[in-house]
């Protein structure tokens, strides 16, 4: 998609632009979409996104990203949307959840992080997000050691965001490869 190519669709509100072949999002790419409230790119080929990308769309509360490729939360560019309530990233190849990745979108009700690549999350990394309804992680592999043991605390004390979504079990170590990260204790995530 060409920069510009949405030029003059000022009130344009709800914009799908998926299974396009797109490959990153710049900072033109919807630069004059004020108005837009809701955007899918999903089943893309995006595994970049610009800074400033989505600096222009000051009311976006959906955004789809998933089945892309992605390898990490663009937390620069989530950053500028803070009216955000649903982000979904499945189904990219997301390893690793950082404590800043949704640090500027405390509004987020619904976070989609499901069949991806996520070893390990970090134990504050959903700390900031006080409205959060439901949050979206089976099909990761989890690496259930002591590097995990923060975010397994607060996964316990918040298990009400994630009970109804399925399992989340371990890839590694051995000795817990599919056993369901939720009915593990503290002791047993060791390094």
């Amino acid at each position: 998609i060409e920069e510009g190519a949405f030029n003059g669709l000022d009130n344009l509100r709800k914009l799908h632009v998926s299974a396009t072949g797109m490959k990153k999002i710049t900072q033109g790419t919807f630069g004059s979409l004020m108005s837009l409230e809701f955007l899918d790119v999903s089943f893309n080929e995006i595994r970049h996104f610009d800074e400033e990308s989505l600096a222009c769309l000051p009311l976006l509360e959906v955004l789809h990203i998933n089945n892309n490729s992605l390898t990490t939360v663009p937390l620069h560019a989530l950053r500028k949307v803070k009216f955000l309530k649903e982000l979904d990233l499945s189904a990219n190849l997301i390893s690793y959840v950082s404590s800043t990745a949704f640090a500027n979108n405390s509004k987020l009700q619904k976070l989609l992080l499901h069949n991806n690549t996520i070893r390990l999350i970090h134990e504050d990394a959903f700390s900031q997000l006080k409205g959060l309804r439901a949050l979206f992680l089976r099909g990761n592999p989890f690496q259930c050691d002591c590097q995990l043991n923060g975010f397994h605390a607060w996964l316990r004390n918040n298990q009400y965001l994630v009970n109804f979504n399925g399992h989340m079990y371990c890839m590694t170590p051995d000795k817990l490869t599919g056993r369901d990260l939720l009915e593990l204790s503290s002791s047993d995530l060791k390094c």
